[in-house]
């Protein structure tokens, strides 16, 4: 993905990527990457056994999607809420949903204006909070 960031290939990899880690066997991931596929199904098997047609969804952090999209076919007549603060992924999600209401903010348990660290081959682990352990060298 760090490869393809920002660029026209961007969204295709994308679908490749979760398509591909959706399907590889355990073995064949990352750490991380098998981390990052079992908190993902787990929210969606989670929205699956709360939502039904017409429920409301919120989605913190939208990313490019891949959750949103689970949560507008569970309940596709709800109404549906995304918040994301990088302008490319804002951007996406209005042209992808369209019936979503969008909001390109980076959401917190703190009121205020804070700083967001982005990181632009990794958007991903970019975040409100300061990790030097990640962002080291970023």
């Amino acid at each position: 993905m760090k490869l393809v960031a920002g660029s026209p290939f961007e969204w295709v990899a994308r679908d490749i990527f979760y398509v591909g880690r959706d399907k590889a066997p355990d073995r064949l991931l990352s750490e991380k990457a098998s981390q990052e596929r079992n908190y993902d199904r787990l929210t969606i098997e989670i929205a699956r056994a709360t939502l039904s047609n017409g429920d409301n969804s919120i989605d913190i952090g939208a990313n490019a999607g891949y959750i949103l999209k689970a949560l507008t076919r569970i309940s596709p007549t709800g109404l549906h809420w995304a918040f994301e603060p990088i302008p490319r992924f804002v951007r996406h999600l209005r042209k992808n949903f369209p019936n979503v209401t969008v909001e390109q903010i980076a959401l917190s348990d703190h009121t205020g204006i804070a700083d967001f660290h982005f990181l632009p081959r990794d958007p991903a682990c970019s975040s409100l909070l300061t990790r030097p352990e990640i962002e080291s060298g970023r």
